[in-house]
Order: C-alpha cells, then sequence, then structure tokens
C-alpha cells in the first residue's frame, strides 16, 4: 500500500485507522443548497480545492462569528474561511513566522482576518477562551503540540459549543495521527471525532 493516496494528496498509512468515518453525503447533507465563496489566491499553496470545499461548506453552514486558525502558513485556508463566515466574523490565524503578518493587505475579506505570531504552546490563549465557535487545527504537526493545541482548542469553544477540525490525520504526519488518536481513546470530549472520508481532516462538533 506504500505510496497510495487519498484524495486530499496525503499518504494513507497501511495499518487501521482507529477513528470512524463519516462521508460527506452525511457530514454535508444538503452540500448542493450550501452557498461558497472561494477565495483563491493564486500565490498560495496549502489545502486541496476538495478539503477546501469541505472547509468552506462548513463554515457557511455553522455561520461562526469567531474562527481561530492554528496555522496560517500562507494563508490559504484563512482567506477561505473570511469568505464564507458572516459579515461581522472575525478569523484568528495563528503562525510562527512573522512574514505571515501583514500578508493579507489589500486582498478581499483581509479585513476580516487577525494575524497572531507566536509559537502555538507557548501562546497566551486567555483572551480567546470561551469565546470561539470554528476551528481548525493544522500547525505544528509534532506530537505534544497537537494535543496542546487541541486542549487549547477545547478551552476555547464558546460554552463548550462548535466545530473543531484537524488536518493531517492518517497521512504523512505521525504526529498528529498518534495525537488524535491518544485524545479520541482517553478524553470523552473528543469522543465524537470522526475522520472525514477521503481527506485527511478530522472533524468534532460539539453541542
Amino acid at each position: 500500500m506504500k505510496g497510495i493516496c487519498d484524495m486530499s494528496g496525503a499518504r494513507v498509512r497501511p495499518v487501521p485507522q482507529v477513528l470512524p468515518e463519516i462521508g460527506i453525503d452525511d457530514l454535508l447533507p444538503n452540500s448542493q443548497q450550501i452557498r461558497i465563496e472561494r477565495a483563491e489566491d493564486q500565490g498560495r499553496a496549502g489545502q486541496s480545492l476538495f478539503q477546501l470545499f469541505i472547509i468552506d461548506s462548513l463554515c457557511s453552514l455553522f455561520r461562526p462569528m469567531r474562527l481561530f486558525e492554528f496555522g496560517t502558513y500562507l494563508g490559504r485556508t484563512a482567506l477561505n474561511l473570511a469568505a464564507n463566515s458572516p459579515d461581522g466574523a472575525t478569523v484568528f490565524t495563528l503562525d510562527g513566522r512573522r512574514r505571515n503578518i501583514d500578508s493579507f493587505d489589500g486582498i478581499p475579506y483581509a479585513a476580516k482576518i487577525v494575524c497572531l505570531f507566536g509559537d502555538s504552546i507557548t501562546f497566551d490563549y486567555r483572551p480567546y477562551v470561551n469565546s470561539i465557535d470554528f476551528i481548525l487545527i493544522d500547525a505544528s504537526h509534532e506530537y505534544d503540540a497537537v494535543l496542546n493545541d487541541s486542549r487549547r482548542a477545547m478551552e476555547m469553544l464558546r460554552d463548550g459549543h462548535g466545530v473543531i477540525l484537524w488536518d493531517d490525520y492518517d497521512a504523512w504526519f505521525e504526529g498528529t495521527t498518534r495525537a488524535v488518536e491518544l485524545l479520541y481513546r482517553t478524553d470523552p470530549a473528543f469522543r465524537e471525532m470522526k475522520k472525514i472520508r477521503g481527506t485527511s481532516l478530522v472533524y468534532l462538533r460539539r453541542g
């Protein structure tokens, strides 16, 4: 099975996964009725188009007002979150590289995006606790970092309700997979995690 890829382009490991799966028809049963805005920026790499469609659709469906992204990279996902969240929403995106700060100047939807700089393990999350509706975890793929980011994400959910997505599960990054599966097995708060079939995304809806 070495080299086999899923629809996201990520390599699949040749051992059984722990998380249950959910198909796109169950995740988005009325996807044809969901209106999304594709915020493509030709100079930015990142999520595959299929995974962006899922992220955009979930954002449009749940209409979050405060969103938090662990891992800006080149900003493609942050732009799409901004494009598909309601007017007045704010997308906070955290990255360890200062070159990402101010990288959205002059781009549509940029007014919704707040760039944060810092290591996700040592970052001060207190201003965001109990205030975030939609979270994407896609920063460091080291085991300890994913555990930290996941637990901080749970603390940030508004009244314990909202959506958390993880990228790169069951793919290239062993640390992400190990951390996600540990949380699924040992922490009841994460017990409803599901891998989205055909992707490297994990989905959790609380409340």
